[in-house]
């Protein structure tokens, strides 16, 4: 999964999914279970709130038991992003 985040909240067409991922955090938290999941990052590392949405992605993937396969990656674009 790549995700972008805008001041810390999900992109437009990943609203629906931060809002169910809350929702299904409380509801059933081995939902995911047998799912395997990566989550990068992209972002402006100059915001406070940089990775904030990838990050809460990944958390609550890995609360759902889904089975990470790597550590969560990031890129920042106020920098040469393609090298990261």
């Amino acid at each position: 999964m790549v995700t972008s985040t805008y001041n810390g909240n999900p992109p437009d067409n990943a609203a629906k999914f931060s809002k169910w991922l809350d929702e299904a955090v409380v509801a059933c938290q081995h939902m995911l279970r047998g799912t395997k999941f990566a989550v990068f990052g992209i972002g402006n590392s100059q915001w406070q709130s940089y990775q904030a949405f990838p990050t809460k992605v990944d958390t609550k993937l890995s609360q759902l038991s889904a089975t990470r396969l790597f550590s969560r990656g990031a890129g920042g674009v106020d920098k040469d992003y393609e090298e990261a």
